[in-house]
This record gives C-alpha cells, structure tokens and sequence, in this order.
C-alpha cells in the first residue's frame, strides 16, 4: 500500500507536532518510507510546500525524493 501526503500533512507536522529541528528523527523515517516506496507527495502538494517560507520548505526541496 502506498500512502500520499497532502500538503497540511507536512505544514502541519512540522507547525504542531514534529519540528524538523526537534524531531529529525521523523523526518528521517518519511524519507525511508518513500524511498521504499511506501509514501509520496503529489506534485501539486510538493509545489504548495515548495513554495512557501521556512525549514519546511527547504526540507522538501533537499528531499525531492517524496515525489
């Protein structure tokens, strides 16, 4: 089963949960998901995280491998 992520998924991860700066530990483990193939993010939600301001953004820009 694969799972996609929408775009609040991250924006709100990252705001409310898991700081990137806190919890890399987190983010480490989404990255090994989607390179197992087991998650993505769909292009559109990619360019709406894209295209915003913050550690988020350059997470998912360093991170292209969620598409």
């Amino acid at each position: 089963m694969r799972y996609l992520l929408d775009s609040n998924v991250l924006i709100d991860a990252d705001r409310d949960y898991y700081p990137i700066d806190r919890f890399p530990e987190f983010w480490e483990w989404l990255l090994h998901q989607a390179a197992q193939g087991l998650l993505k993010v769909p292009v559109e939600a990619f360019e709406e995280v894209k295209d915003g301001k913050g550690r988020l953004v350059e997470w998912i820009k360093d991170s292209g491998r969620l598409r």
